[in-house]
């Protein structure tokens, strides 16, 4: 009776999208051909939004989030978990489920942490004109909490 095989390699399941729905199989074999292989996350951390199930699937929608201090922090530059996952079979032993082969395998995933500006002026009126002369003056503003962003502002509506 022979250890699973896993066919995911280790190392780096790529850089997803914060926010942005995601899903990837982890896959691995009986090479017996008897047992259904299963996973379970033993070691490290997934990125917050992910999970995996029994079959293997990592599904979710993540977040790109650091804890400082035991305090989560929401970043937004490029977060990078690492985490191990065993894949196993499992066997009835006089009544009780008992794991019977494993395999273990290390991966990372990176959440680029890409969120959008946002307005500080408020909605509404930007602007008191008489005769064609502004009464005010108003500076659109924004906030990024992406530095390397280039933020453009244009009209998409509207005269």
């Amino acid at each position: 009776m022979a250890q699973p095989v896993w066919i995911t390699p280790a190392g780096s399941l790529g850089v997803i999208p914060e926010g942005v729905f995601f899903q990837t199989p982890l896959e691995a074999y009986d090479p017996d051909l008897t047992d259904t292989v299963y996973y379970s996350v033993i070691a490290g951390e997934l990125p917050p939004g992910i999970q995996v199930n029994q079959s293997g699937l990592l599904t979710g929608i993540p977040r790109a989030v650091v804890t400082v201090q035991g305090v989560p922090e929401e970043v937004s530059e490029d977060v990078t978990n690492k985490f191990a996952v065993r894949a196993y079979t499992q066997r009835t032993v006089n009544g009780v489920t008992v794991i019977n082969r494993l395999a273990d395998r290390t991966f990372t995933l990176t959440v680029t942490g890409q969120d959008a500006p946002e307005f500080i002026t408020p909605p509404g009126l930007i602007g008191s004109y008489f005769d064609g002369t502004q009464v005010t003056d108003l500076q659109i503003e924004y906030t990024d909490t992406d530095p390397a962003d280039t933020v453009t502002v244009r009209l998409a509506a509207g005269t």
